[in-house]
Parts: structure tokens; C-alpha cells; sequence
């Protein structure tokens, strides 16, 4: 685990520090707002591993941008910040570890972004070739390190797309935003539990002996 803590602050030394100002993204350091939302969360308890996948992060509130103006624009400082103040308190972290609990993953969870700039006030997404050239800059290499048979979860409709079609060596699994508007993401549960019909796509999909991507679901939810 110790190999794999150097590598992602190395990367992710490279990601705060990128300067690539591609067209529909936000960055500036100077007010705080840079590439982040790559962490390592580490369990020595457990082992069995995973990759969770969002698209890209929101936007930084005046707190945490405040935090890396005070304390600097490096990788050290946004893992500290997400330490202190999202790891545990954060509704995408919190409901994520949830599901990765209940999809019996026990060890280490390698958090990461498709793009890892902000979108540019404005934009409803990303423009395609940002996540392109991001995710070719940043989460291929990121991928080359991680343990081939650690589960990738993918968040969100687009980032599961793309995972799928990138990744056909790599398990996937795809679920709703944990905080999208329409709820997808707490139907999959029932308590702390799967409901029958999501549980039943995670074993089919652990059990195969050849990588697969499926989309976790709840068909009385109506997400298919």
C-alpha cells in the first residue's frame, strides 16, 4: 500500500500543478481554484480494493478555496482539506462508501475524476475533448498503477459510458450520482443492503470470468 501512496501523490502533484487551461474548464490558483478530487482512502483491515470514478469535481466553495490561498496550491493541501472536511462529511463521499461497503469492498478506495477541473461558470458540462485530453494526461496512467482486479465504479451515466467503452479489460460498475435531484442512487438500497435486483447485477457481474460493465439498478425505480 505504501507504493501506492507515493504514486498518487506524484500524480497528484502533477495534477494540481496542471496548466493546461483547457476551453470550458475553471482554473486559477490564484483564487483557489485548481485540479483536485484524487485521494487515497486506505484500510489496512480489508482487501479487497476499488476505483471510484466521478466526471469531473463541482465547484470548490469560498472555504476550501480559501484553504489552498492559506496554505498552498499543492497536492499535500487538498488532501489535507478533504481529510478534514469532505472524507466523512461530504454526501458524494459518504453515499459512494456506502455502496462500496455494501458491494463487500473492504479495502483501500482509490478516488478519482475522469477530468479533474472544474466546469467554467456557465457550462452545463465539460467539453469532449477536455475530458478527453484530461483522462489521457491523468486517469489512463492512474489506471496503469491500480490493481487490475480492484472493481471500477463509475458515477454517473457519462462517466460509465466512457469507462465502458475505454476500459474493456476492467470490471465496471455503473450507478447514479449519489446526489442527483431524482433519488436513483438511494433506491438501490434497501437499509444498508442492495436491493435484490442490484445485488443480483453485482454477483453476476463478480462472478464472470471475463471482465464486464453493467449498470447498477432498481427496476421498481424506473432507471434502467
Amino acid at each position: 500500500m505504501r507504493d501506492l501512496l507515493d504514486l498518487i501523490k506524484r500524480i497528484g502533484s502533477k495534477v494540481v500543478s496542471c496548466d493546461a487551461g483547457c476551453t470550458g474548464t475553471s482554473c486559477d490558483p490564484s483564487k483557489g481554484i485548481i485540479p483536485r478530487c484524487l485521494f487515497l482512502e486506505d484500510s489496512s483491515n480489508g482487501s479487497t480494493g476499488a476505483v471510484v470514478v466521478g466526471l469531473n469535481p463541482g465547484s470548490a466553495r469560498n472555504h476550501e478555496r480559501n484553504f489552498y490561498c492559506k496554505n498552498g496550491c499543492t497536492y499535500s493541501a487538498v488532501d489535507e482539506y478533504w481529510r478534514q472536511h469532505l472524507k466523512d462529511s461530504n454526501s458524494y463521499y459518504v453515499r459512494l462508501r456506502r455502496l462500496a461497503i455494501a458491494l463487500g469492498i473492504d479495502g483501500t478506495i482509490w478516488w478519482t475524476e475522469l477530468a479533474k477541473c472544474e466546469t467554467a461558470p456557465g457550462k452545463k458540462s465539460l467539453p469532449l475533448q477536455a475530458l478527453r485530453y484530461c483522462g489521457a494526461r491523468f486517469l489512463y496512467r492512474e489506471l496503469d498503477v491500480i490493481p487490475a482486479d480492484w472493481v471500477i465504479i463509475a458515477v454517473g451515466r457519462e462517466a460509465y459510458k466512457a469507462l465502458a467503452y475505454l476500459m474493456p479489460a476492467r470490471t465496471i460498475l455503473g450507478c447514479p450520482h449519489p446526489t442527483g435531484s431524482h433519488g436513483h442512487f438511494n433506491n438501490l438500497f434497501k437499509g444498508d443492503t442492495l436491493v435484490p435486483e442490484a445485488r443480483e447485477i453485482v454477483e453476476v457481474c463478480l462472478e464472470s470470468k471475463e471482465p464486464v460493465a453493467a449498470w447498477l439498478t432498481n427496476v421498481s425505480s424506473g432507471q434502467r
